[in-house]
């Protein structure tokens, strides 16, 4: 049987993602289980599910909007690969019409999860936005996305013909691999020490990426 969202709330603790003392999240917890990957998969079938971590790249771009509202109040955002629904929260805490995209319909469920707790409206879509040629959205945040060889070059692709459609592009980069290196202006970085959950690095160097097309 598919795991749920219910399934997996007994090991989730909500609490604040590190720099976000305005936002609360469900979190992979410090129970045992999420340290012994053979017991989660017999009991869950996967290991700790993405969107229960807060990754870094993630917490950089949710920060730089909660510092900078005025940019993106009334504006459309779409928050893609939203994961847990971080920088989703904190444009909706922006005052944007926001657009939580996650193609994981469990990490849809923790997405509302996460608004209903925070007291924050957000909508949330399961479509691969990626078929979409031309999307009608004033900004498109996109947290820790380029993690995947494989992936990233068409996810680039299609993000630079949003940008080049007059969509404003913000990546939040934890300086992964296969994040972009050319025709991006970084708009804000910062240093900080991530909890044990959040990144494989106790500390994470992230900034946030204005994508140009």
């Amino acid at each position: 049987m598919p795991s749920t969202y219910s399934s997996f709330s007994p090991l989730l603790t909500l609490r604040h993602p590190p720099l976000l003392p305005e936002l609360q999240l469900y979190l992979a917890n410090g129970d045992p289980a999420w340290a012994d990957p053979d017991a989660l998969a017999a009991k869950h079938a996967v290991g700790i599910p993405y969107w229960a971590v807060a990754w870094a790249g993630g917490i950089t771009l949710a920060r730089y909007v909660l510092d900078h509202p005025t940019l993106f109040a009334r504006k459309t955002v779409l928050d893609f690969g939203a994961g847990s629904g971080v920088v989703a929260l904190a444009a909706s805490r922006a005052r944007a019409k926001v657009t939580a995209v996650d193609i994981d319909p469990i990490a849809a469920d923790a997405i509302m999860a996460n608004a209903r707790v925070n007291h924050l409206s957000i909508a949330v879509d399961i479509d691969d936005f990626t078929a979409r040629k031309h999307l009608v959205a004033d900004v498109i945040l996109a947290g820790d996305c380029f993690y995947d060889k494989d992936s990233a070059p068409s996810l680039l692709k299609w993000l630079r013909l949003q940008a080049a459609y007059g969509v404003d592009v913000l990546l939040g980069d934890a300086r992964r691999p296969f994040a972009p290196k050319r025709k991006v202006a970084v708009v804000y970085e910062i240093s900080h020490i991530t909890d044990q959950q959040t990144d494989d690095d106790a500390l994470a160097r992230s900034r946030v990426l204005r994508l140009s097309p």
